[in-house]
């Protein structure tokens, strides 16, 4: 007996080449890790494989997975094998016969049967009859649907950041699915400059276009504009997380060759997993197959679906590979759609509650698990809600562990952050706490954080600052990861949106900084007495600096000081001398002139698109509307940095009172409804505050404005706009001014209330004649396409019809304001001050204790408490309406409450579909509100 195998691991797949009659009478196949097997037949005469043979190819069968080629020719042999034995029976029993018998039965059997079929048309039926009900192979759905991805790539330099490094050359895997997008790995193309595909057996490379990428959980979309790519490609279904000990393959271009590779291997771990690319902690899926590199992107298939993504192995073991699983990729997908990709976070420290002492003395009760919060970020919304030393015990009703694991898979566990990463920034999850032996439930954005120290920078050129010989730059993680520093830096939590950790990078030598080489690495904390808010303020504070010596002081208590003229001229010849191209980085560039001259440089600067602003009637009237057309028209700023808004706005303060119009943009704008532009508007200028580019940092910076006393906000229905606000930013908006309140109190001085459940809208109001007498057409034609597109107000670059759209919301606005206030009495100036306030907080308090935390409602002036006529307080009241009962409040059509609404002299609101579903708010004077209280609550009661 003979025994054939190659042992090379670089043949992939292995034959068994059989020939002639030089073949063994027995082939005995031994298994081979991570090895495809294909057998063929030999020819008819080689005799049929005896019993023990036939067992070997059973279990070889029963432990592979082969093709349907493989398959048909064994069960053909197998059978042949059992015919056999029925052949050699009849030949050893069957009577003599003469030879004319044997003439006359040939030609009687000739006549009665139908030709011959040959070996190869057997074949051929088997094969057929195997792909009818065979499925398809990894292999068979790879072929066509999994590319080569190549990528040339350039980043910039650590250390020297106003360089970029030589240009790098990779690939990596990749496969497409529908809407003709190819999935990939972000760290196959991050930084790239040029991206490639090619099909399997192609030699041709399509020009690839990165649509969408994120490094958080390492995944980019590619898209291929040419037909000819696309031909005779299928696209991959995405399945299901597979189970422990599921067979998985891998499919992909690892290096050691060209063409495409199949790689099997079992589940053997799902659990949250640092990602190397981002250190984002996702889920992750761990099986017993090497992914080496070139693997990266490719598809891991369970059955005919993709199980996830290959993206990672252990560098010290060849048999750990990692994918990413489908409820990521997933996750991505749905962000790639809205242009913006992340992941929920609760930005909390916490720690596990495994002993049973901790458990007693946070009033745990036996049947309680959960985790310990020990650290909540000041910028997240968890810091409204959450306190240190409360005890989570459940999210979105899934009870955590006191390992903080929750219920996964029905068989397993995952730590309870999956949940949270799982979830969208704009959505909330129903967090339940233990404080202090009581339980409470809220309603916690997951909006997450900018870490102080940044965990990657990627795709974008680095910020640096040159004075005196010294580099500045901001702490990340990266460089953490490069040099000798600690990492205690990195576990620090912000306290401000746009903080950084500034730090001296290097010391490019010269006589002014000489004797401050050990300074390098530390942090610089002020300079000239001025904390440092990030590397931004850093360099203005210096490129303003007019003293004679500039002081900086670090950390360790050290002190640098420089002679402010010296070191300027130095810094010259520095970077002269190195070639260095400029003293600071492009984003920091608006740096070198003052703050003042800074913002109008940017308002100055070419506006996207202008319109006209009407100009405030003057006391008296005596101006038209249609006057103001002749004006010219003002600009149109998109904004996306703090400081392209004005310095006035910025800093209010008294003795600069402002007065602007204000709106905001959204996708079904409310608490959980994502807000994506603020515009506001100036006399002379209209700002579009990008909240989707600009984000948490641009939003902080709005902040002090929104809720100050001194800038009066004027708007048309502030409660969803007020709502998103603080739900979404932790903006509190005060000091507004409502003119679909002030439309109510100026048709109630004149006589006219309307009825209670009728609002006026924007568009009516601007065509009233007594107001601006004007159509506003185009309002419709936004509404319609933002019915047919609720994400109308997420895509960017934002286009004209957009930014058209967001401008004339509040280029009216002043002008209402001014025309309004000339008809409003005292009394119903103090109703508008008093229902604004309480309008902004009506929708984010969620019981009558939340109001502590709002700005004071506008108290009774003096010159209106005189008299019988006195207006009585006015107040505003949370309900809680019990499971089952509102429709029991609200009646058919409403009829309920209109009903009270009359009978009270009230304004009663529901949260409805948009929320908060079992709260309503009733506003009003205090006796009025008491009534409306006690006639809903009956109406709650179960008769």
């Amino acid at each position: 007996m003979e025994k054939f195998c190659c042992n090379s691991s670089g043949l992939v797949p292995r034959f068994l080449v059989v020939c002639n009659n030089s073949a063994p009478k027995t082939a005995t196949l031994r298994y081979v890790s991570s090895s495809n097997l294909r057998c063929f037949s030999s020819k008819t005469s080689t005799p049929a494989p005896s019993d023990t043979a036939k067992d070997k190819i059973t279990s070889v069968v029963n432990n592979f997975s082969f093709s349907s080629i493989f398959q048909g020719w064994m069960n053909g042999l197998i059978q042949q094998e059992k015919e056999q034995p029925v052949v050699n029976e009849a030949n050893n029993t069957t009577p003599s016969v003469t030879h004319q018998e044997k003439e006359e039965s040939s030609v009687d059997e000739a006549k009665n049967t139908t030709p011959p079929v040959t070996h190869q048309e057997k074949e051929e039926s088997i094969v057929d009859e195997a792909k009818k009900t065979t499925p398809p192979s990894a292999i068979d759905l790879a072929l066509n649907s999994v590319v080569k991805v190549f990528t040339v790539s350039s980043k910039p330099r650590l250390f020297q950041p106003w360089q970029i490094s030589m240009q790098n050359e990779c690939s990596g895997s990749g496969f497409l699915i529908s809407g003709k997008k190819i999935i990939t790995n972000a760290h196959v193309v991050d930084n790239h400059t040029s991206v490639k595909v090619q099909k399997h057996g192609s030699a041709t490379k399509y020009k690839a276009k990165v649509r969408m990428i994120g490094h958080e959980c390492d995944l980019a979309i590619l898209e291929v504009d040419n037909d000819e790519f696309w031909e005779g490609m299928n696209f991959l279904e995405l399945g299901d997380v597979p189970k422990l000990q599921e067979e998985v393959h891998l499919v992909g271009y690892p290096c050691g060759g060209d063409s495409i590779s199949v790689t099997k291997g079992v589940v053997s771990r799902v659990e949250l997993k640092e990602y190397s690319h981002s250190s984002t902690e996702l889920l992750t899926v761990q099986i017993d197959a090497a992914i080496n590199s070139g693997n990266s992107g490719g598809p891991v298939f369970l059955g005919n679906k993709v199980a996830g993504v290959a993206f990672e192995g252990l560098f010290w073991s060849d048999g750990i590979g990692y994918m990413i699983p489908t409820p990521v990729v997933k996750h991505f997908l749905d962000c790639v759609e809205e242009k913006h990709v992340s992941f929920g976070s609760m930005n909390i420290s916490y720690q596990m509650m495994g002993n049973a002492q901790i458990r007693d003395y946070f009033k745990m009760s036996k049947d309680m698990t959960g985790i310990l919060v020990n650290e909540i970020n000041p910028l997240s919304d968890a810091y409204n809600f959450l306190k240190k030393d409360d005890v989570i015990l459940a999210i979105d009703g899934v009870p955590i562990g006191n390992d903080s694991k929750v219920p996964f898979l029905n068989q397993d566990t995952v730590d309870f952050k999956h949940l949270v990463s799982m979830k969208k920034p704009s959505e909330t999850a129903l967090i339940k706490v233990l404080r202090e032996g009581k339980e409470c439930e809220f309603n916690v954005g997951l909006k997450p954080v900018k870490p102080l120290v940044p965990l990657h920078n990627f795709d974008k050129m680095r910020s640096y600052y040159i004075y005196g010989g010294f580099l500045f730059v901001p702490l990340s993680q990266p460089y953490i990861d490069s040099s000798y520093m600690c990492e205690c830096s990195s576990k620090k939590m912000p306290k401000k949106a746009s903080e950084q950790i500034v730090i001296i990078s290097q010391i490019l030598e010269d006589d002014i900084n000489a004797g401050y080489a050990s300074f390098e690495d530390l942090q610089v904390k002020k300079v000239n007495g001025i904390e440092v808010d990030n590397l931004k303020h850093l360099s203005q504070v210096i490129e303003e600096c007019s003293t004679g010596y500039l002081r900086l002081d670090l950390e360790n208590e050290k002190v640098l000081i420089l002679n402010n003229k010296l070191a300027r001229k130095a810094n010259s010849t520095i970077l002269k001398e190195l070639k260095i191209p400029s003293a600071m980085s492009d984003d920091l560039q608006p740096r070198q002139v003052s703050r003042f001259d800074a913002v109008i440089e940017m308002a100055s600067s070419s506006p996207t698109q202008r319109t006209h602003v009407p100009i405030p009637p003057e006391p008296g009237g005596g101006r038209s509307l249609t006057q103001d057309a002749n004006e010219p028209p003002v600009p149109i700023h998109i904004v996306t940095e703090p400081l392209q808004l004005p310095a006035d706005f910025l800093n209010p303060s008294p003795e600069k009172k402002l007065v602007i119009g204000f709106d905001c943009e959204g996708v079904d704008l409310c608490r959980h409804g994502k807000l994506c532009i603020m515009q506001i508007a100036f006399p002379n200028a209209i700002y579009l505050v990008d909240v989707i580019q600009g984000g948490e940092m641009l939003m902080k910076a709005c902040k002090p404005a929104l809720e100050s006393a001194y800038i009066t906000k004027v708007i048309h229905d502030c409660k969803r706009d007020s709502e998103a606000l603080y739900f979404q930013f932790g903006i509190r908006l005060h000091n507004v001014v409502d003119t679909q309140i002030a439309f109510s109190l100026i048709e109630e001085q004149e006589g006219r209330r309307r009825p209670l459940d009728d609002y006026i809208s924007f568009v009516s109001l601007l065509a009233d004649p007594r107001y601006c007498g004007i159509s506003y057409e185009e309002k419709e034609e936004v509404r319609v396409l933002m019915r047919q597109d609720p994400k109308f107000w997420t895509y960017r670059p934002m286009t004209e019809l957009m930014i058209r759209a967001a401008a004339d919301d509040v280029r009216f606005l002043l002008y209402l304001y001014h025309k309004m206030m000339g008809k409003l009495n005292q009394r119903s100036l103090w109703h508008l001050a008093v229902r604004g306030s309480l309008y902004c907080r009506c929708l984010c308090c969620m019981n009558d204790t939340d109001f502590a935390n709002w700005p004071t409602v506008p108290p009774l002036p003096d010159n209106l408490k005189i008299g019988d006529q006195c207006p009585e307080e006015e107040i505003l009241s949370v309900l809680d309406v019990p499971p089952g009962k509102m429709g029991r409040v609200i009646g058919r059509k409403g009829a309920s409450i209109l009903a009270i609404k009359e009978a009270c002299n009230a304004e009663i609101l529901i949260g409805g579909a948009k929320g908060p579903p079992d709260k309503i708010f009733v506003i009003g004077p205090v006796k009025e509100v008491r009534k409306a209280e006690a006639i809903l609550r009956g109406r709650m009661i179960d008769y």
